[in-house]
């Protein structure tokens, strides 16, 4: 939805289609996701978690678990029959461009905003 809209942003247009799809439950594919950070933790105890998060082990981890949750949307996006993503969306430099801002109308009409309120 456009980040220029006033209120209500978070709903949808009125007679505007929306679907909703919940796929099966994935609790036990993060398991070990859980246990590499709480030794992660546990190796760090006097590091704050922001700092920890930002380390080499901190960031393979947040790639690992973000790859995983892309892939079960895929998933879900196949179920539903919808077209296959572009392959540059899933990697880092598409987002990362010399021209992109933080906040605000992009080069490609997109707009940005760090919050959803």
């Amino acid at each position: 939805m456009d980040e220029d809209r006033r209120f209500p942003r978070l709903l949808p247009r009125l007679w505007k289609k929306v679907q909703l799809r919940f796929g099966e439950c994935v609790e036990s594919g993060w398991t070990d996701l859980r246990k590499e950070w709480a030794a992660l933790r546990k190796g760090h105890s006097d590091m704050p978690m922001s700092q920890l998060a930002e380390t080499p082990e901190g960031r393979n981890l947040r790639v690992s678990a973000t790859a995983r949750a892309r892939n079960l949307v895929v998933g879900l996006r196949r179920q539903m029959s919808l077209p296959e993503e572009n392959a540059n969306a899933a990697l880092v430099e598409t987002y990362k461009t010399p021209d992109r801002q933080r906040e605000g109308r992009q080069t490609g009409g997109a707009s940005e905003k760090d919050s959803l309120i």
